[in-house]
Parts: C-alpha cells; structure tokens; sequence
C-alpha cells in the first residue's frame, strides 16, 4: 500500500476515532430529566441553563452524572433536588408547589357572613327555656325546660319531642349541635353531658375544668375547647370523652377555614410581632404560616367566600391571609 494513502487512512481513522469519543463523552453523554409539578409556567435551572415550563410536565436534557436542579416560581416556595442523570435515560422528579403566604390590606372593608339571630317559637315563650340553641340549618331548637328538666327538640313538623332528662344543670350550662345534628353537646361549670338524638341517649361525666370558648369544626363529629389557661380539648362525640390536647391555643382568635383546618394567631410581645398558625392534628403542634413584625392583629375571621382576614387595630384595617398549607 502506498505509504501516503496508508497515512491518510491513519488519520482518517483516528479522526473518527476521536470523534466517536467525544460523542460519546459528551453529545451522546446525555439523559433527560422529567419533572411533574401541579402548577404550569415554572421553571428548571441546572448546571447554568434554565428553560421555562408551560406544562405541568416539563423534560430537560442533561449530560450524564449528579446534578442539582432547582424547580421555581414566583410567589411560590422553590425546591432544590439531587439527580443521577444515566446516559440515554429518564429520570423522573415530582415536586408540589406552594404559595409563599401573603397577608395584604384589604382596601375595603370584607363582607362577613353574620350570624342569624333567630327567635324563639310562639309556643316557647311561656315556659322560659334553658339554653335555647338552633341547629346551624335553623330547622330545629334545642332547650331544657324548667318545668320538667327535660331536654327537648322542638320542630315545626313535631313540635317538642322529649330526648332525655338533665337535673341540677349549672349557672353557665349551654348546648351545641353537632355538624350533622346527631348529637348534642351540653355544658357548665363542672359537668358534660354527651346526647345522641337518634337513639335518645345521653352520658354525664365530670371535669375538672369549665370549658369555654367552645368551636365547631367544618367537618367531624367533635368540637375544640379551651379552659382557662389556653389548655386545649377535644371533645369527642362518638368516644363521649374529652381529651387534653397537651396544646395550648386560645380559641378565641381562631377560625376554622374552607379546607377544614384550624387558622390561629398569637402576638409574641418579646419580638414585638403576630405569628400566624395551623393546628396540625396528627402531630398535635402548631405550625407556622407567617410571622409579622410590629403588627398586633386583635381579630380574625372568615368570608363569605371563605378567606381569612385579620383586623389590626393600628390602622383600623382588615388584612387577607393568602397561604396554603
């Protein structure tokens, strides 16, 4: 062979030789990553590259190795993530977005849904019912009456139907209806009374507190109460006992919200600022969705769409909670 074509094949080969590694090392070095959000229009930033996402699956290649990936949006919280990127692969990542809690002042005043103040029943009147309570339909009143002791159910359909008999009640004895109207929950100073309306059934127990600040959640057959240090309780309808949280809450600046879960605040005087919370029930603690410096909220309340809002005194103004939890 002549020894100048035999160079020029020599070269030729290394040349591809040369090139087939570099593809291999680096072009062909490559995966992807695929990323599942449960929002659109994010993006993925890695190794000096960013590519927006108007999907809420999004894929970017990467060469082959460890990498780690940001996944962000304005307004939300971002999320760093490790990958091991394999050449030709797919690797997968799934990540929930949630909002960076926002609490603005509301330039106008918010609509809240107030309470029905209802009257009592004509044939009601005459006998100066104990602790009269509508359900929260207003289709039916409970009540104890004097004259009996007996604790009734009136309705337009049947009138006043006897449930079952209550002596010796106290000064600051109540009722509450539960959500469902199955049961009843009676109260003061040192008794619980535990009523099933169906089966016409009732348990008395005995504490050794007086609970206040008694609330009603959006869904589940109990309720919340505090005593008089913050101590909080929950009363459970279908164990009839109250059990101690070992948490302390005041129920008075809380609300429940539209997805059910218990909002609070509470004003830390040391660092002069409100924290914002959630009762987790799980784990029994609170946590925190926001803190504000040198604001001291006094109220807090829920929409008629379902917001919250929380009133500060300072500018006489009502500021919206945008958060998710």
């Amino acid at each position: 062979m002549n020894p100048k074509i035999k160079k020029i094949i020599v070269l030729l080969i290394t040349i591809f030789i040369a090139i087939a590694i570099y593809a291999w090392f680096y072009p062909l070095n490559k995966g992807y990553l695929n990323v599942t959000a449960n929002i659109t229009n994010y993006s993925i930033a890695s190794d000096g590259q960013s590519i927006k996402c108007p999907q809420k699956v999004c894929k970017i290649k990467l060469k082959s190795g460890s990498h780690n990936v940001r996944i962000q949006k304005d307004g939300y919280f971002w999320e760093d993530i490790r990958v091991i990127i394999k050449r030709g692969n797919v690797s997968k990542a799934t990540t929930n977005f949630k909002k960076i809690p926002t609490l603005k002042k509301d330039s106008s005043t918010p609509t809240f849904k107030e309470e029905v103040k209802r009257t009592l029943p004509p044939l009601l009147k005459d006998i100066s019912p104990i602790a009269p309570t509508w359900n929260k339909s207003g289709t039916a009143l409970t009540f104890v009456d004097k004259k009996d002791n007996r604790l009734k159910i009136w309705d337009k359909k049947n009138g006043a139907q006897t449930i079952t008999v209550l002596k010796n009640l106290g000064k600051n004895f109540n009722l509450n209806w539960s959500l469902k109207n199955k049961y009843i929950f009676g109260s003061d100073d040192k008794d619980v009374y535990f009523i099933g309306v169906a089966k016409a059934k009732r348990k008395k127990d005995v504490l050794t507190f007086m609970p206040k600040n008694i609330t009603l959640p959006s869904k589940g057959d109990y309720f919340l109460a505090n005593d008089d240090k913050n101590n909080l309780y929950k009363i459970d309808l279908l164990k009839q006992k109250v059990e101690p949280l070992k948490s302390e809450l005041n129920l008075q600046n809380s609300v429940w919200d539209k997805y059910g879960k218990l909002i609070f605040f509470t004003y830390d005087k040391v660092n002069n600022q409100t924290v914002i919370n959630y009762y987790n029930f799980s784990s029994n603690k609170s946590n925190v969705i926001k803190y504000m410096l040198e604001y001291k909220f006094e109220k807090i309340k829920k929409d008629e769409k379902g917001d919250i809002y929380l009133y500060n005194s300072g500018d006489k103004s009502w500021y919206k909670l945008d958060y998710q939890i």
